[in-house]
């Protein structure tokens, strides 16, 4: 038993922990660069076009009276994990590093 105890013993050393990571997902928001108004025609012919992330920002800040905009609007958006916008009290940004800067955090956070 000792010596089982003694050969494993390298192992318990240079055992790492692993640990599932308390971090939220992460979720996508769509910021509007257009400094001009989008109406409901502006927007399908976004789509027409396969704008759809430029079809998203607008849709966002527009009330849509059209109901097959606003379901794909819903359906965008949950397809692309996306988040309302406005930014409330607080905002997060998350920054990838390289593993050799964050050394053994990483495995933590994977």
């Amino acid at each position: 038993m000792k010596l089982l105890f003694l050969l494993c013993l390298p192992l318990f050393l240079i055992a790492q922990s692993s640990k599932i990571s308390n971090i939220p997902l992460p979720r996508v928001y769509i910021q509007n660069l257009d400094i001009y108004p989008c109406d409901t025609s502006c927007m399908e012919t976004m789509l027409e076009h396969g704008q759809i992330f430029s079809f998203l920002a607008h849709a966002d800040n527009t009330d849509i009276d059209n109901d097959e905009l606003l379901q794909l609007k819903r359906i965008y958006t949950s397809l692309l994990n996306l988040g309302t916008s406005g930014f409330g009290g607080e905002f997060k940004i998350a920054i990838l590093l390289p593993y050799k800067k964050i050394g053994k955090y990483a495995a933590s956070t994977t």
